[in-house]
Formats: C-alpha cells, structure tokens, sequence
C-alpha cells in the first residue's frame, strides 16, 4: 500500500550499510573513552550530524559523474564538506564553483570553543551541587540501605511523573522492576531528568524502591577529571575514511572539528559515576536501556573495568525506523566497543531489523518483550470512520513541522476534512508556528489538539498523518490507517517502514487529498483485513509482557 518514496528503498539499504561500515572503520582507529562518548559514534540520527553531510556529499558526487559532466556549481556549502567536495573533483578531473559559503569556518570553531569554554564551569558547578544535595538528603537513607549482598542494577530515567504521591512508576521499564524486587536485591540507578530537588525528595521518602541518583557517589574530583579529558581531548582521524570508494577523511575530522568532538557532558559524566557506584556495591547484573547513547558505552565501560564478572544487558526499548543507524553495528564495531552480555529486543519484528541492517557476530540478540508499550496488546480496535478527520501527529523534532505544512498546503481549503494538529509536549505549537507557510489562523478547518489523552485523538480520527511520531504505533494498533510523509531524508524515518497493511507513505510531490480518497474506497473487506494484518504486525513487533518473557531478564 506504499506510494514510491523519494529515494528508492534499494538505494536507502546500500546508503545505510555504507555508513554503517564507514563508523566502523572510523571507530577502529579512534577507539577510546572519548570516541565512544562521541554523538559521532553513537550514529544518533539527532544528535550527529554525519549522516546528512554524507547524505550531501553523495549528491555532489551523483551530480559529477552523471552524463560526464566537466563543471559543476555548488550552492551554499558548508565548510566541514568543501574540501571532500573539492578532493573528489579533483579526482573526477570536475570543475566545481561554490557560491555562497554556508558559515565561516573560524567564527563558528571559535563560537564553538568559547561555549565549550563557558560550559566548563556550569557543567562543575551544576555536577557537584547536585552531588553534595543528593548526598545531604538522602546519605543516611542510603548508606542505611547499602548491603554486602549482590544487587540487580537497572539503569533508567526519573522525570516529575514518575512519581505518583510517594509510589515509582519506571518511564522505560514498566512492571519489570516490581516483578525483579521480588526475586533480586534491586537498585535503581537514575538520572534525574525533571525538577531535581523535587524528585530527590521524592526519592527520599519511596519505600517501595531503593534508588540512587546518579550524582550521588561523585566527588570533585570525580567531576573535575571528567572535564579535564572532556575538554581537552579531540579525536583526529589519521586514515583515510573511503565512503562509496570516496575519501571523506577531511569532512569527519572537520565535523569533529566543528562539534569539539560531539561529546555531551553530562553523558561522559556517566563513565565516572557508574565506576563510583561498582566500587561501593557488588553488582550481579546491570540492565540498560539500549539506543547506542554515549551514557550506555560509559556505564557498559566504566563496569568491565571495575567489575568484569557483572552480567550486562542492554534492552532494546524502543521502535527502531531505518534511519535509527545507531541500532544497528558493523563488525569492526563490535569487536571495538563496549559491549553486553546480551541485547533483549522488543520482539521478533525488531530484532529482524536489527540482524538486517547490523553485523552480530558474538553479540546475542533475543526478543523479549515490550514493556512500556503493554498497553498496545489492550487497545481497543475501532470502527471504521470516513468523516474526514484527519489527525497530525508531531513529536519533539523541530523538522517535524513541515509534516503540518504539508498537511497544510492540500487540504487548508478542504472544508470537509476537520484538521487537528497533536503537538509533543516539549515542541508547543508556538515553538514552530512562525515556520508555517500559512497563517492559521484564517484557515477554518484547522484545531490544536487540547486532549490531554492521545486516545482520544485518535478515537476522533478517521487517519493519522505522521513523520516519525510512535503515536502511527499507537493509532495502528487501534485500527486507523496512518500515513507517513517522507522527507526525503537519506534514510526513512518511518517506525512503521516495513509493515505494508494500513499504511501508506506520501511525499511533497503526492496529492495529500487523493491518498485519503484511496483509503476511504478501500472496501470494508479489505480494510478489516488490513485490520487484522496490522495488528498481527505489532503484535510481532512488541511480544506480549508475560512471565516467561520477564525471566528472561534474570537469566
């Protein structure tokens, strides 16, 4: 039921395998703490930046050797590509001009620099405030509680809605840590990602849940050795990095260059404070969330270090689209990195995917189960609705706003579609607004969403039209046909690009208004098997939570 995407799935597998081996390779080299630490590293299609400039220079190339072109303009380019662009026409024997320089080179490595300079000193003051608070509220109760037995450790996050009244309700693992405190000596190690002072307070008077925040073993020195290697240290790539046969080794290093190494702070800081904390307990097992963030490689190598008999599993917690490259590790990666004992998947879906696109030749991949997404398994499915409302679905993704404009552009003068627009709690509708190439507030068919439930957006809905937004999970399992709009990217950012049953892709050359029009000819027949298609689909993709599912965490 796709429509053809912008790029040809063919040529995304060979671009993503491509860029997969090239990290590999470049991590061969530049292996150490830092380079882990490094949003480089880590692939993360957010944070990192390599993936578009790869993306970019792979579109100058195509352009130079096609029709065998001799000249070549380049609008806008971007100091961190010039010289890999520069390098490759050379070679080609290609004219290339460039008009227009994106940003000079050394305002912003020195901006860069004079941040990273001014950083230091929050990051100290920040780091050791909330050491020496944690340390004050909750010593006692802490030290109280330390034991000489083996704890099962569960690295996770604390954000204000993880606690109702005094009782820990866990964001990412749901009722795994009821169902292992049972059974296990359990200590959760946490960030603190909402009001600090709230949540210790919180933390403190929890009987139900021995927690630690992270902060809470570090010293000043700790802190201080941290930004000592996080400030000076800067990887420099030395061997060529062949990219499609292409020499990009100018374009890393000046990517490095421009970042100041891409490494976050608070993320290295983890390395420091997992170490602490394996020094004062005995730790049997160490469960971690897996996205392949810097934070996972510091907790995983701050415990072969000091504990080397610890049990490490990394959890696949969530959906994994193709552009997620960071799921998926090439074999020169593998033998580099840290790395677990085992890696347990949401299910058989993903763990497909990840076998797919990654090279696991020692590392254990096993489905287990989705446990922040139990409720998919209760979702209720609706009847079909041909009504004309239609529902945008955004996460927090500035990018995601041109979803909307998309949206916006087809169907603004539609009286009888009903738009509704569900924005992600930390990108308000007022935060891309000004982005809109239509005022909205002429156009009469469009709403925000002020339901506080997702639900009930959906329940409201004849469809959802969605970028890379989990809400297309939720709004499948339930019965609506969802839509995803392709921007083109090198790699689809699309949770649901391999399911083909109530799903369609769009992009800027589609007609937004005949895809509605498809779905809603779609025979009742067709549509209920679809129905039935798709919630087969996720029923794979999120194994169901049940006991023997839960086991396999404790062996």
């Amino acid at each position: 039921m796709k429509q053809r995407a912008i790029i040809e799935d063919e040529n995304r597998d060979k671009f993503l395998k491509e860029y997969i081996r090239m990290v590999g390779d470049i991590s061969s080299e530049a292996a150490s703490k830092l380079w882990w630490a490094s949003d480089m590293a880590s692939k993360n299609r957010f944070t990192s930046k390599l993936m578009p400039l790869c993306q970019e220079f792979l579109e100058v190339k195509n352009a130079m050797t096609s029709q065998n072109r001799q000249k070549v303009l380049v609008a806008n380019p971007s100091w961190v590509i010039s010289p890999a662009i520069k390098g490759l026409a050379k070679n080609l024997n290609v004219e290339v001009a460039e008009r227009g320089a994106r940003y000079n080179k050394y305002m912003e490595v020195s901006a860069r620099y004079l941040r990273r300079f001014a950083g230091i000193f929050y990051h100290i003051l920040r780091s050791y405030s909330r050491a020496l608070y944690a340390r004050w509220v909750l010593g006692r109760k802490i030290e109280n509680n330390l034991s000489q037995n083996s704890y099962y450790l569960i690295k996770t996050f604390i954000y204000n809605h993880s606690f109702k009244e005094n009782s820990y309700q866990d964001a990412f693992f749901g009722r795994l840590p009821e169902f292992i405190k049972v059974r296990k000596n359990l200590l959760v190690f946490a960030c603190i990602l909402g009001s600090y002072r709230r949540n210790i307070q919180k933390i403190k008077n929890c009987q139900e849940y021995f927690i630690v925040p992270l902060e809470f073993f570090l010293s000043f020195g700790d802190i201080m050795a941290a930004v000592k290697e996080w400030f000076l240290g800067l990887p420099k790539i030395k061997k060529d990095v062949l990219f499609f046969d292409c020499n990009i080794r100018s374009l890393v290093n000046n990517e490095l260059l421009r970042t100041a190494g891409g490494v976050q702070f608070y993320q290295f800081l983890h390395y420091w404070a997992a170490k602490k904390l394996a020094q004062k307990v005995k730790i049997e097992s160490f469960l971690l969330t897996y996205e392949n963030n810097p934070w996972e490689k510091m907790c995983t190598l701050a415990m072969r270090e000091v504990s080397p008999g610890t049990k490490i599993i990394w959890y696949q917690n969530t959906v994994i689209p193709q552009a997620a490259a960071s799921m998926f590790m090439s074999k020169t990666e593998e033998e580099k990195a840290p790395l677990p004992d085992l890696v347990l998947t949401l299910g058989g879906v993903t763990k497909h995917i990840m076998e797919k696109y990654g090279d696991y030749g020692k590392l254990k991949l096993e489905p287990s189960c989705g446990l922040k997404f139990e409720y998919l398994y209760r979702a209720e499915i609706y009847p079909r609705k041909r009504e004309g409302n239609i529902l945008i679905t955004l996460e927090g993704i500035f990018e995601s706003y041109k979803v909307l404009n998309y949206v916006l552009r087809d169907l603004r003068n539609k009286p009888e579609h009903k738009l509704k627009v569900r924005t992600h709690p930390i990108l308000p509708f007022e935060a891309f607004k000004h982005k809109l190439g239509y005022d909205f507030k002429e156009i009469g068919n469009f709403t925000i969403s002020k339901n506080s439930s997702l639900k009930d957006d959906i329940q409201w809905a004849d469809l959802v039209v969605y970028w890379g937004s989990i809400a297309a999970l939720e709004a499948l399992g339930m019965g609506k046909p969802v839509i995803h709009f392709d921007l083109g990217s090198a790699l689809s950012f699309d949770p649901l690009f391999e399911c083909q049953s109530l799903h369609w892709t769009a992009n800027r050359s589609a007609n937004l208004e005949e895809i509605i029009q498809q779905i809603y000819s779609l025979s009742n027949e067709e549509f209920i098997r679809q129905q039935k298609e798709a919630r087969s689909y996720l029923q794979g993709y999120f194994y169901p939570v049940e006991e023997k599912s839960l086991i396999k965490f404790l062996n």
